[in-house]
């Protein structure tokens, strides 16, 4: 609360030390510090308010959308998985860079609530992704065969460690 009163009373003193940064860019960089301190509610603030297109001048659609993954984060490490959930379905909505991050965040948190169900339709759907197959691939991979031998489906656990090492041999 005290960095956001300080940007609004010193807006002018900010754009004299550092013309090109903006109160957008400002809020991030405190997000960030109040996510690396440990105060995650904090942080995910910092980042819902580098979301508002009418905080200040200089807004940036592609810094709000880093805003908008990090409040996540924020909200899954405060252990908010209603309202982390929440945020990743909106990001996944938008279609944009990071959706195949916030689908596989997505997952892990139903994990982590005992939706194994849940969690198990996602990874296959990060599984069946093409064009362009998803970076999490090898992880949903790893968190699917975990799954199975969870459940004493050894040979389908067996298939999915497979695919792992199979993407990662040599060609």
């Amino acid at each position: 609360q005290h960095g956001t009163a300080f940007l609004q009373t010193n807006n002018a003193g900010v754009k004299a030390i550092a013309p090109n940064v903006t109160v957008q860019h400002a809020l991030i960089t405190m997000g960030y510090a109040a996510l690396h301190s440990g105060d995650y509610n904090g942080s995910a603030r910092y980042f819902a308010q580098a979301q508002n297109k009418n905080a200040a001048e200089g807004f940036s659609q592609k810094l709000a959308s880093d805003a908008a993954l990090r409040e996540a984060d924020a909200s899954f490490l405060a252990k908010d998985y209603a309202k982390a959930i929440t945020l990743y379905d909106k990001l996944i909505a938008a279609k944009g860079a990071d959706a195949d991050y916030a689908l596989f965040q997505k997952s892990t948190l139903l994990g982590l609530q005992g939706k194994t169900t849940e969690q198990a339709d996602i990874l296959l759907q990060i599984v069946a992704q093409r064009n362009p197959v998803s970076q999490y691939l090898p992880e949903a991979h790893y968190a699917l065969g975990d799954l199975l031998l969870d459940a004493n489906k050894f040979e389908d656990a067996i298939s999915h460690f497979e695919k792992i090492t199979d993407q990662n041999a040599p060609q």
